[in-house]
């Protein structure tokens, strides 16, 4: 019966091995995952900054103001303005 005992033991040491081995894994997966992340968002602030120093800048120049929405769709692209 020992030996039979001794087999059980080490396939569960062996299944807990792997199933540690499977969480430090997720866990720099996430790690990777969330600093990607942050690193996207900030340059989603960075991008919304540019755009509201260009919004000022067409503003004091008094020309038509371009908003960052109607650049990112190409809104307004294709018409013929004639003053």
């Amino acid at each position: 019966m020992s030996a039979i005992s001794e087999v059980n033991n080490n396939l569960i040491q062996g299944q807990i091995a792997s199933a540690q081995l499977r969480q430090q894994i997720d866990v720099k997966i996430a790690k990777k995952t969330l600093d990607a992340a942050e690193v996207q968002g900030e340059a989603v602030v960075s991008l919304l900054e540019d755009a509201v120093t260009f919004s000022k800048q067409a503003n004091s120049a008094s020309k038509p103001i371009l908003t960052f929405g109607s650049l990112v769709s190409g809104l307004g692209q294709n018409l013929d303005v004639r003053a």
